[in-house]
């Protein structure tokens, strides 16, 4: 009697397993894949291709097999971690793209495709699995949203978003994570470098924007693809080395939260101080104004100390490696009670 109840017991766990796995495993890859994970700013309109905007942006997937090849439609600068094993480099990667040169065990094995820095877009086609191959469902992560400037993409480091903090303080947190930054761009609008390579448009209007500025036309972001559990700001260096008024700087940030604070009623918002002091006073004003509004979910990140000049600086703006991982271990103290 007791053998026939443990048999039966044992089926049905095999059949909760099977039954589990069966629900979760009827991807092969292709864009209507729906266990590929899309991180960031996607534009999938186009059904044959989709696209990545803004730093930052990834795609993962589980998937059995020994091999995995992906498709793209344009060339770019990617990394590729395979099984969490460190991140190898693909320079102006196109076409069909074997990312498991060395043959895998034939398991289960996980996937992270990264654009390598703020201008590189994926323009992806799709995953090619071998023949038994298939994607298995993933589980859902909190995600944290950075915003900023050429600091917050990571100019200067030596992988780009990968070495930058907004990508460390996001992996050491365990969730995931955004870049919604773009280098020499301020927070005011109408204020730009003379340079082709600079943005044209302020944050205050290209953060609701589905580009970059990089872009002369753009539709407005779908702010229903995704919830941030974290939107971290860290913005205003550009717009000090083009001396933007204190006062403007200061009402063109309070209106730029009210905004998004529109868009995420219940996202926890962390306003940074800038690693050099620009504008500190302006910035706890937004907050100060936020709190006595009953708006109890806007902090101020007071910064002052954290990073050591020349030590933790490649230039005279931009954080390196050190400098970046300093960050990254502060602020993740910071967030991490905000966290699941």
């Amino acid at each position: 009697m007791m053998r026939n109840i443990g048999l039966n017991f044992y089926i049905l766990v095999l059949l909760v397993i099977f039954c589990n796995i069966a629900h979760a495993t009827t991807g092969f890859g292709s864009l209507t894949d729906s266990n590929i994970e899309y991180v960031g700013r996607w534009d999938k309109c186009d059904k044959n291709v989709f696209r990545s905007y803004w730093g930052g942006a990834y795609l993962k997937v589980t998937f059995t097999g020994r091999t995995i090849k992906i498709k793209l439609a344009k060339a770019a600068n990617i990394y590729v971690s395979v099984d969490g094993l460190g991140y190898k480099k693909y320079s102006n990667a196109k076409g069909v793209v074997d990312l498991t040169p060395n043959i895998l065990q034939n398991e289960i094995h996980t996937l992270v495709v990264v654009a390598n820095y703020a201008n590189d877009e994926i323009h992806f086609q799709g995953f090619i699995l071998e023949k038994e191959g298939i994607t298995l469902a993933q589980p859902e992560k909190d995600i944290i949203e950075f915003v900023g400037n050429s600091i917050t993409s990571g100019q200067n480091t030596t992988m780009g978003n990968l070495s930058a903090y907004p990508w460390l303080t996001g992996e050491a947190l365990q969730v995931d994570h955004t870049q919604i930054s773009q280098p020499g761009i301020t927070l005011v609008d109408g204020y730009y470098y003379n340079a082709n390579w600079a943005p044209k448009r302020g944050q205050s209007v290209q953060y609701f924007l589905m580009k970059t500025s990089n872009h002369e036309i753009s539709s407005t972001w779908n702010f229903s693809v995704y919830t941030p559990k974290v939107l971290v700001i860290n913005i205003g260096t550009n717009d000090y080395n083009l001396k933007v008024p204190n006062e403007l700087f200061e009402s063109t940030y309070q209106l730029f939260v009210q905004r998004i604070r529109r868009k995420y009623p219940n996202t926890e918002i962390f306003l940074m101080e800038t690693f050099a002091g620009y504008y500190t006073e302006e910035i706890r004003n937004v907050v100060n104004m936020c709190l006595d509004s009953g708006d109890s979910k806007i902090h101020f990140v007071e910064t002052k100390n954290w990073l050591l000049k020349p030590n933790d600086y490649v230039d005279q703006n931009h954080p390196n490696d050190i400098g970046h991982k300093k960050i990254a271990e502060k602020l993740s103290e910071v967030l991490k009670d905000y966290i699941n």
